[in-house]
């Protein structure tokens, strides 16, 4: 039965498309937070805004995927770690030492956002989608087999998620300049 459910998961992450993204027609994140994501207004940012406005963006990613925001907690660790979410305390974690980075923390942070609203969806599967995130969720293949880890359908669909919002913060910045 598993031999069945791993081929299954597998044609899903080769083929299928990722549900529920945003708004195609409007930012998920409203303009003016998007804005201070810009490195050079980022950057003017002291640690405190800087958590601030992380708090802002996940509230607007939240409201985007119709989810409520978890708390966001720091953690300090000089690996490539960026960030992760701990669904038994529904709270999710970002790297300290990466916030002198916009990047490194709207990608992560829209990311991880993602992770709650998949957790969210498996608790009470209603399509094929919330199964396949269940199904992950349960047989979670963590980053030490790293190709296993970035192919798995959570965080392929996390990762796209994430992707898109940052092309439009870029698109944002672009259209300030």
């Amino acid at each position: 039965m598993k031999k069945i459910i791993m081929m299954v998961l597998m044609l899903l992450t080769i083929s299928s498309p990722i549900s529920v993204l945003a708004a195609e027609d409007e930012n998920a994140v409203p303009t003016e937070i998007m804005q201070q994501y810009c490195q050079v207004n980022w950057e003017k940012c002291d640690v405190d805004t800087k958590k601030a406005l992380n708090k802002l963006l996940a509230n607007a990613v939240a409201e985007d995927l119709n989810i409520s925001a978890p708390e966001i907690k720091y953690f300090q660790d000089r690996t490539e770690l960026l960030g992760y979410y701990d669904y038994g305390t529904n709270e999710i974690f970002i790297n300290e030492n990466n916030l002198f980075s916009a990047q490194y923390n709207y990608h992560p942070l829209c990311h991880e956002m993602r992770h709650v609203w998949q957790y969210s969806r498996a608790q009470n599967p209603q399509t094929e989608e919330d199964i396949v995130f269940k199904y992950n969720f349960e047989n979670y293949i963590s980053d030490d087999q790293y190709n296993d880890y970035i192919t798995q359908y959570i965080e392929r669909d996390a990762n796209i998620y994430a992707d898109m919002l940052y092309m439009q913060l870029i698109d944002n910045v672009r259209a300030s300049y």
